[in-house]
């Protein structure tokens, strides 16, 4: 499914067609999240990160509630995604960016960088308790949220223009279970309702707001860590995410730790997830990943390895495993491979 971007700024780009979904999972292809934003002008990534990077926590209303009023935006922890646009091919999210904490609600904000555009996919999601995934409860507000972070900064060249309905193909929704868990002051920004006992869709998908950004500053180098534990207890699907996925009771810690590095308008950025859980109450279950994406004159490459272990006991051989190896470079399909046993 492709849908078309107009010029609506006279960039002289004619119209873009791009996937409007973002593609996640091993093989970065599977529908995830929308594409909702569409950076034109002086729309370097690394420049539009520095301009939501210097932004004060001076702000009022819902994203103050959202947020914090204390939140700034800052690098964040996430999956890789990809989108692809017609004649230009795939590109994965070097740059992630968020509004809020890890473990709580954030705004979560990706960036594809194209030679002379960059696109956006953001929303809003929370991290229930014992979870590894976060939940999403809108796209619209993330896509919102951006927009008027944009505008507080002063970057916008000309009033920015939302264009839609689009077709996207997603039906994502929320469980009554999750709505529940959600903050309820996020419940109700996202207009979900907490006495429904029937899942939500996520509000927000089929819609893109094009902004044409005027000079921006150079972003500037630096080196940053970041780290969070987790404490699971949860339901994961089968990291090699077949068709039908089984599903997997997992408990116990999880470490995530981020490398970030910029400098002569190249970015990169390593994670690293470790840890041993109890698995279905009686394996023993190591997790071992890894990413690293990196941006340099437009052009992305990422990697992501995942090694998943199931043992019936301290140092016996493994009785379920899986192992996963992909990578993306700009313009090219993405390459998957997947070792299991069964």
């Amino acid at each position: 499914m492709v849908s078309t971007l107009p010029d609506l700024f006279g960039t002289g780009l004619g119209r873009i067609g791009f996937r409007p979904t973002t593609g996640a999972g091993p093989d970065l292809q599977r529908p995830s999240d929308p594409v909702n934003l569409a950076f034109f002008g002086d729309a370097d990534p690394l420049r539009i990160r520095t301009a939501l990077l210097s932004l004060s926590a001076e702000r009022d209303g819902e994203w103050a509630v959202l947020a914090g009023r204390r939140a700034r935006w800052r690098d964040a922890i996430g999956h890789l995604h990809a989108t692809f646009v017609a004649d230009r091919g795939w590109c994965a999210s070097a740059v992630q960016l968020e509004l809020g904490r890890y473990k709580g609600v954030r705004a979560h904000l990706r960036l594809f960088a194209y030679e002379h555009f960059t696109l956006g996919s953001a929303h809003v999601e929370f991290l229930p308790g014992g979870a590894f995934e976060h939940e999403v409860v809108s796209w619209e507000l993330g896509e919102r949220l951006v927009v008027e972070e944009l505008m507080r900064a002063g970057v916008l060249a000309e009033a920015p223009v939302r264009l839609g309905p689009i077709e996207t193909g997603l039906e994502r929704t929320i469980s009554a279970a999750s709505v529940r868990a959600a903050p309820p002051q996020l419940a109700s920004l996202a207009g979900l309702s907490r006495s429904t006992l029937c899942p939500s869709p996520i509000r927000g998908a089929g819609y893109v707001t094009s902004l044409l950004l005027a000079p921006l500053p150079p972003a500037e180098g630096e080196r940053s860590w970041a780290a969070v534990s987790l404490d699971l207890s949860t339901d994961v699907k089968d990291p090699s995410d077949g068709a039908d996925p089984g599903r997997l009771r997992v408990e116990g810690p999880l470490h995530l730790e981020q490398e970030l590095v910029t400098g002569a308008g190249a970015l990169t950025v390593r994670l690293a997830v470790r840890g041993s859980v109890a698995v279905d109450g009686t394996g023993l279950g190591e997790v071992v990943e890894g990413q690293v994406a990196r941006l340099r004159r437009r052009q992305t490459r990422v990697a992501l390895v995942g090694d998943y272990r199931v043992m019936a006991n301290v140092g016996g051989p493994p009785t379920w495993w899986r192992r996963i190896r992909s990578r993306l470079t700009s313009g090219r399909e993405p390459i998957l491979s997947i070792g299991r046993n069964g």
